[in-house]
């Protein structure tokens, strides 16, 4: 069972990872859009 503290960090880096590959995801294709 985790800690409060450590369940909160493990909840914020996943968010923090999925907001950091929707971001990749957005420039990848704003950039593949505007090459083509």
């Amino acid at each position: 069972m985790l800690c409060p503290v450590e369940e909160l960090g493990l909840r914020c880096s996943v968010i923090g990872m999925t907001a950091f590959v929707l971001v990749c995801l957005h420039f990848y294709s704003y950039r593949f859009t505007c090459k083509y």
